[in-house]
């Protein structure tokens, strides 16, 4: 997959460096949760994700934990933070 999106960089530093942003994002998500401006990046990322690998690697959807499952629960939980942050608003507005 490294060759595929990322192929002047190595498959170790892509996967360490990925997956320590990934890690550093969801601890920004547990802190800030309250937060909109950290779930708008999340459902977009979610989105283009699975449509970039659904284009360069669809093989990857026969898996069982398949980008898309895995993507479409960041979407759905996201999508629930935002409706969850407005009515927490809508009740403090009334």
């Amino acid at each position: 997959m490294n060759a595929t999106f990322l192929p002047f960089l190595s498959k170790e530093f892509t996967l360490l460096t990925s997956g320590v942003i990934e890690l550093v994002y969801a601890v920004l998500l547990l802190v800030f949760f309250r937060s909109k401006v950290l779930l708008y990046p999340a459902i977009g990322f979610s989105v283009v994700a699975t449509l970039a690998i659904l284009i360069k690697i669809p093989e990857l959807f026969e898996n069982a934990f398949n980008p898309f499952s895995t993507n479409l629960s960041v979407l759905s939980l996201s999508l629930i933070n935002l409706l969850a942050i407005r009515a927490s608003a809508d009740t403090k507005a009334s």
